[in-house]
């Protein structure tokens, strides 16, 4: 199963790299966010059974031996459907699922 991961600020961080072009970060307290649908296809995908103990080893294994996972946060919804007026141009923009 493959995850994508972004690192908060990494925009801006200008720090050591490891193979690949991604950062070697000094972390200590991290929080995971776990997007409950994209994580259940890929898991269902996988031959996974998802259900709160899977979420639990999920949010886990996301952190590196170094690091205190400081709070996991789930969230899981539905697509938004309708209209709304945009901020910047005022234009109704319309949402489908």
């Amino acid at each position: 199963m493959y995850i994508s991961v972004t690192l908060v600020g990494e925009q801006v961080f200008k720090g050591p790299r490891l193979l690949g072009g991604l950062y070697h970060l000094m972390l200590k307290r991290i929080a995971v966010f776990i997007d409950g649908g994209h994580v259940r296809v890929l898991a269902r995908k996988a031959g996974h059974v998802y259900d709160p103990d899977f979420i639990e080893r999920f949010s886990r294994n996301c952190a590196v031996p170094d690091e205190d996972i400081l709070r996991v946060l789930y969230y899981d919804c539905a697509p938004y459907v309708g209209q709304a007026k945009l901020p910047v141009s005022g234009n109704t923009h319309s949402f489908t699922g």
